[in-house]
């Protein structure tokens, strides 16, 4: 009684191991763990206790050791096996890349040679990517060291919508990319930015591709770089997200009419955007359609 009053006066957590006796008169070890609690309504102090055999307690110990061993071998395997699939993978992408290249500075034409320019890219991308699983859980831990470049992001955008140049002639879409309101050409026109130019370019992949399959036919993309007190991009389209998923769009595997879609997209471009010292945000209505706005500090990036 004298530990129970104390127990309710000082309102702490009390945990101990003590010899207890039952009605037969056999002896064994419990744990007990004693915590505080007030009644909502009431105010009143309560307690609430928890007690088991010790000898239970360490059996489940045991066989939650047991678990965790056999799960961390499996993993070890998974681990291996993935691995393995990777190198395979490289290897079968590297001779893609290469055969690429012998073909590359073969006779072809111009658009025999934009074909093959493309699977070279995208095969080194992929190559890139096949390690970018790792990289992505050290931004989700605050770990990732970015590759900071200069690089022309007026072209890197460019190199990234002709990913989409079919889907665009398909759907009649007009691409418009403007810099501080002036209509750029890539290849004349540039604009150097430091940054890691490997994820900036995934970011723009995401938020492109999502804006041309979200776009209704015969449309405008219009993609505005804006330099004033800090760094913008614009991303800008008819269709509108819609408000089922607008509070979550950019959580992990939130998706909305796509048979493939994964979920991830929003989510990593924005980490990009996060681990770049940024941020992602967006304004989406069913009469102005979207715009989502790449935020950049502009003095870490210019």
């Amino acid at each position: 009684m004298r530990h129970h009053d104390e127990f309710m006066e000082k309102e702490y957590e009390l945990q101990g191991r003590w010899e207890v006796q039952d009605k037969n008169g056999d002896k064994f070890d419990i744990i007990a763990n004693a915590a505080f609690l007030r009644d909502e309504k009431t105010n009143e102090k309560r307690k609430m206790t928890l007690v088991v055999r010790a000898e239970e307690l360490e059996d489940t110990i045991i066989r939650l050791e047991t678990t965790i061993d056999i799960l961390e071998k499996k993993l070890e395997t998974q681990d291996i096996a993935n691995r393995l699939a990777e190198h395979d993978l490289r290897n079968r992408l590297s001779s893609i890349v290469s055969i690429a290249t012998i073909l590359s500075n073969s006779s072809i034409d111009d658009a025999q040679r934009k074909w093959i320019d493309t699977i070279k890219r995208v095969g080194k991308d992929t190559l890139h990517l096949l390690s970018s699983a790792r990289d992505y859980a050290k931004m989700e831990r605050g770990e990732y060291q970015p590759n900071i470049e200069e690089f022309d992001i007026i072209a890197a955008i460019a190199t990234v919508t002709k990913d989409y140049q079919d889907v665009i002639a398909e759907k009649n879409l007009e691409i418009q990319l403007q810099n501080n309101g002036i209509e750029v050409e890539p290849g004349e026109d540039e604009l150097i930015i430091k940054g890691d130019q490997f994820y900036l370019e995934h970011l723009f992949q995401n938020l492109i591709g999502n804006a041309v399959e979200a776009s209704p036919n015969g449309n405008l993309i219009s993609i505005q770089i804006i330099s004033d007190e800090e760094f913008k991009i614009n991303i800008s389209n008819q269709g509108a997200i819609p408000t089922s998923i607008q509070d979550r769009f950019f959580d992990k595997y939130t998706t909305s009419g796509k048979e493939r879609g994964t979920g991830l997209g929003t989510y990593i471009a924005k980490m990009i955007a996060q681990f770049h010292g940024g941020n992602i945000t967006f304004i989406s209505n069913e009469t102005d359609g979207t715009t989502l706005t790449i935020h950049m500090p502009k003095g870490s990036l210019v």
